[in-house]
């Protein structure tokens, strides 16, 4: 036996002897005690009559560990004893050791000179692309086993649906769902049933997969974490948190995934009480100590619900973290508006040895920019710059340039804007937004006009800041703008404070005629309310009038309405008019 050998430490001589076969499993959970044995046995170049169960068993550690090296030397030596061939276990834990290690070119060239392939060498390569995503190449691979005459079991086909998963593809999934119901497969195998559920939520077909649940005897964990996944991924949150209860109620434990899933559903619905039941359950289980996942999951939770205390005290409590947790809580300071901290946190990170990412860093710059820290964000940008991270992530370079535009060098935000090498909605208003705050209308429009050019759609952001820098400008220039800005936003609902800017700007000009052009292209009661408001604090009775009109068409707001029109009149001693 191994261990006999471990004991005795024989000289190289008696690595001859013959060893008693021993079951793969036993080896695979003794083998990191007696690895370096088992290797010289297996790496001895006189070695030809050996144990087929230890060398499958390194092979299966080395695929563990994403040891390609150590596999390749021994499908290397596999191959000088003759051994490769002389065993089709010893081959179909090669294929399953590359794919594992993500040399997929290498695991086809193995399965290829095979002499002899059986169901498991083709679920190893099948598994193999599926689980690198490459769901096409799983699926070519499914039918070709076919049409070599090989029936699929049921891992074959329950990676085959993984790979329906992986792309996208239901149609093909629908057609696999068939074979395994002519196999008998979904009863009686629960990977397959899992398999089918998580395949059709993420093909987006989430009935057919609740369909799928509901006609299974037995429900396993992984099935429902499937189904609620599924849910929170298509974004039925109530039903994903519906879900989670139902199964608690059906007796079965949650697992770290299944609660992860729960916590984003609670973190996006803002379902605090609920997200703080479940940390609860998870602190009681103890499963909250070596789960970084779980962890995260808590945290984004708090950070959604705008809790950062609670976030900062499961960040606190964290004994694994990795960089998600960081930025997580970076984040969080940043969207609250506690820039410092975030940058007190984002030091500690790097004490700590944990690399920023570019996510990172866009928060960081966002913290920077809110305080006017131009100095830090100036060191950000020289770490970003020396590892070579704005030509991969837009995000960041939109960061950068809005983070010079709000410290006021606006100079240093065109440089990097032009520098960018893709440009997007975010980049150009960002720009815009810069100059606008700098009070230089003119250049601020001057980038509308050509971000329009080129062929980008402005949003509601880059009009908000549009019509702040029209305020910047003289009374020609405004006029122009204006009817610019009519002329190209349609598609873009104004929101309240395009309206309120709009209505401001034309009441402080007196400009009421361009008032009851606007008043046309409103599209809601609320902004109706909103011009109503504006009239009474500009004086203006008669348009104040037509909207109110235009609030009887709409039949919303109309008590507010009254409110408001009569304090318009009154105001101006027209109470005559409000008989209505």
């Amino acid at each position: 036996m191994l261990c006999r050998v471990n004991r005795v430490k024989p000289p190289v001589s008696c690595m001859h002897m013959e060893l008693h076969p021993l079951t793969t499993s036993d080896l695979t959970c003794s083998i990191k005690h007696y690895r370096k044995n088992a290797e010289a046995v297996v790496m001895h170049p006189h070695q030809t009559s050996l144990d087929a169960s230890i060398p499958i068993a390194l092979l299966k550690l080395y695929a563990k560990e994403k040891n390609l090296l150590k596999g390749t030397r021994l499908h290397a030596n596999m191959l000088r004893s003759g051994l490769m061939y002389k065993n089709i276990f010893i081959g179909s834990s090669i294929i399953d050791m590359y794919v594992k290690c993500g040399a997929l070119a290498k695991a086809r060239d193995v399965f290829e000179k095979l002499p002899v392939r059986d169901t498991v060498s083709w679920n190893a390569l099948i598994a193999g692309y599926a689980h690198n995503k490459h769901g096409e190449e799983a699926l070519s691979s499914y039918i070709a086993m076919q049409y070599e005459g090989l029936q699929p079991d049921p891992v074959t086909i329950a990676c085959s649906l993984k790979a329906c998963a992986s792309i996208g593809t239901c149609e093909k999934g629908e057609t696999i769902h068939a074979e395994a119901v002519k196999f008998d497969f979904i009863e009686k195998h629960v990977i397959v049933a899992n398999a089918l559920i998580d395949m059709y939520v993420k093909c987006g077909a989430l009935v057919k997969g609740q369909k799928v649940f509901d006609d299974l005897p037995t429900r396993s964990v992984v099935a429902w974490t499937a189904l609620i996944t599924g849910y929170c991924q298509h974004e039925q949150y109530q039903e994903a948190l519906a879900c989670f209860e139902r199964m608690r109620q059906e007796g079965i434990s949650p697992n770290p995934v299944t609660f992860a899933s729960a916590l984003k559903a609670c973190a996006s619905i803002k379902a605090v009480e609920k997200g703080q039941e479940i940390h609860c359950e998870i602190v009681t289980k103890g499963l909250l100590k070596n789960d970084v996942v779980l962890g995260n999951a808590l945290l984004t939770m708090y950070v959604r619900a705008g809790t950062l205390k609670q976030a900062q005290e499961v960040f606190d409590q964290l004994k694994v973290r990795n960089d998600a947790s960081w930025t997580g809580l970076i984040g969080g300071f940043c969207q609250q508006g506690n820039s410092d901290d975030a940058i007190v946190y984002f030091e500690q990170m790097r004490k700590e040895g944990f690399p920023p990412s570019s996510l990172t860093f866009v928060c960081i710059l966002k913290a920077c920019g809110s305080i006017r820290a131009v100095e830090k964000g100036r060191e950000v940008h020289v770490e970003v710059a020396r590892k070579g991270l704005l030509g991969a992530c837009t995000a960041l370079g939109n960061a950068l340039v809005d983070m010079y535009g709000k410290c006021g060098v606006i100079d240093n935000a065109q440089e990097v804007f032009d520098k960018l090498p893709l440009h997007d909605v975010v980049s150009w208003t960002a720009l815009i937004a810069g100059y606008c705050e700098q009070g230089q209308g003119e250049k601020a429009v001057s980038h509308f006009r050509r971000m329009k050019q080129k062929g980008f759609s402005p949003d509601a952001v880059t009009y908000s800041f549009i019509l702040k820098a029209y305020g910047t400008m003289g009374e020609t220039n405004k006029r122009q703008l204006y009817f610019d800005f009519l002329s190209t936003m349609y598609g873009v609902i104004p929101s309240l404070q395009h309206l309120a800017d709009l209505v401001a700007l034309f009441a402080c000009q007196g400009q009421f005629n361009k008032m009851l052009i606007l008043l046309k292209r409103i599209p809601s009661s609320d902004c109706i309310l909103a011009l109503i408001n504006a009239c009474k604090k500009w004086g203006n009775a008669d348009l104040g009038r037509l909207a109110f009109e235009n609030a009887l068409e709409k039949n919303a707001g109309l008590a507010a309405s009254e409110v408001l029109i009569g304090q318009i009149l009154e105001s101006h001693a027209a109470q005559k008019w409000f008989a209505f």
